[in-house]
């Protein structure tokens, strides 16, 4: 069985990239499970204030 040089050099960029490919997947997910400490405070305090100032809304109508 010959393979040609074509095939062969397509099939070795093909491996060569498969880690770098990986990596780059790898670094994406790690970005998304990234959230700082301070966004534990901030987070729930703006969803009460935002909450707040929609009922306040509603009485004031």
């Amino acid at each position: 069985m010959t393979i040609s040089l074509r095939r062969l050099l397509i099939l070795l960029s093909a491996i060569g990239l498969l880690p770098l490919a990986l990596l780059g997947l790898w670094s994406l997910h790690a970005a998304g499970q990234y959230r700082p400490a301070s966004w534990a405070l901030v987070w729930p305090k703006r969803a009460q204030v935002d909450w707040a100032r929609r009922h306040s809304k509603d009485k004031n109508d």
